[in-house]
């Protein structure tokens, strides 16, 4: 009888740690694609004002600066 509780609580622990890597793992996946979709619209949003800031003659190295 004891070896089955103990098999019982041993099933039950490792279940118990399945669940546990997946819904980290889905988390940690929620939260990757989240911040990748939200990055992706910040750059399309903000790619015109940085190239347009990144082409003023102000901002371009010369070649002595560059070397």
């Amino acid at each position: 009888m004891n070896e089955m509780l103990a098999m019982n609580r041993l099933i039950e622990a490792k279940a118990a740690r399945s669940r546990t890597k997946s819904v980290i793992t889905w988390l940690l996946f929620r939260y990757v694609f989240t911040l990748f979709h939200f990055c992706s619209r910040v750059k399309s949003t903000t790619g015109v004002l940085f190239t347009m800031v990144n082409t003023t003659p102000e901002c371009r190295l010369t070649d002595e600066e560059a070397a």
